[in-house]
């Protein structure tokens, strides 16, 4: 996290995923910028099997902000931007897959299989070191190492 001590950095982290996860949400991402005085603090955060609203955003927004306020953590000078990972969100481990099980995804392989490059289908499961989807009628194993880039595709 540029330009924030390590120490404010790792409290903020603290406080954010603890409002989350009292919730049932999960912090995907945060990220802190200062521009001269001004600090701006992007937070990415989900259900464990997606499906956050933008309503359920904007409370989590305000529910950060006042506490970050009543604790006078963060300076006078800062914006808050709180937003959901959405379907162009990289998938790269087992929770990104998770989260959207029984979805569809879009898969760009390292190198070929069965030669294709790319694989489209539904993920069914995804371990730590692999992903299973069910590609025309079939399931395909692929490990996470093989992937170039994998998003959900709609």
């Amino acid at each position: 996290m540029p330009s924030v001590q390590a120490e404010t950095a790792d409290r903020l982290q603290h406080l954010v995923q603890t409002i989350l996860g009292t919730e049932g949400y999960e912090l995907f991402d945060l990220r802190t910028h200062q521009h001269g005085r001004q600090v701006r603090i992007e937070i990415l955060a989900d259900k464990p099997y997606g499906g956050i609203t933008i309503e359920e955003c904007t409370r989590l927004n305000r529910r950060i902000t006042q506490q970050l306020e009543q604790a006078d953590f963060c300076p006078s000078d800062y914006t808050l931007a709180f937003s959901s990972p959405g379907t162009d969100w990289p998938l790269r481990g087992r929770r990104e897959f998770l989260r959207i099980k029984d979805k569809k995804v879009r898969i760009i392989l390292r190198q070929p299989i069965n030669e294709k490059r790319e694989l489209i289908g539904q993920v069914m499961d995804a371990a730590d070191e692999s992903v299973t989807i069910a590609c025309d009628g079939s399931p395909i194993t692929v490990l996470l190492t093989d992937i170039q880039k994998a998003t959900q595709y709609l």
